[in-house]
């Protein structure tokens, strides 16, 4: 779906959970972002591969977010 084989995550994986509340600024993202993958970023806010929706937001401050372990691989 997101275009990422098993292990891509590493051992330890966590998902960034935001209240839709923090989200301040959502855009397409331009591919410059320090976070950009090289090679995997294509024009047009879709992600490469898996062709699924995807956006860039202001930084969300401490607090304002939870990080949850998910399983291994």
């Amino acid at each position: 779906m997101l275009g990422l084989h098993r292990g891509d995550l590493g051992s330890s994986p966590v998902a960034i959970e935001i209240p839709p509340e923090s989200i301040k600024n959502p855009r397409i993202p331009s591919g410059n972002e320090k976070s950009a993958f090289e090679g995997f970023w294509k024009p047009g806010g879709q992600t490469f591969p898996g062709n699924m929706p995807e956006a860039v937001i202001d930084e969300v401050p401490w607090g304002e977010f939870t990080i949850r372990k998910l399983g291994g691989d």
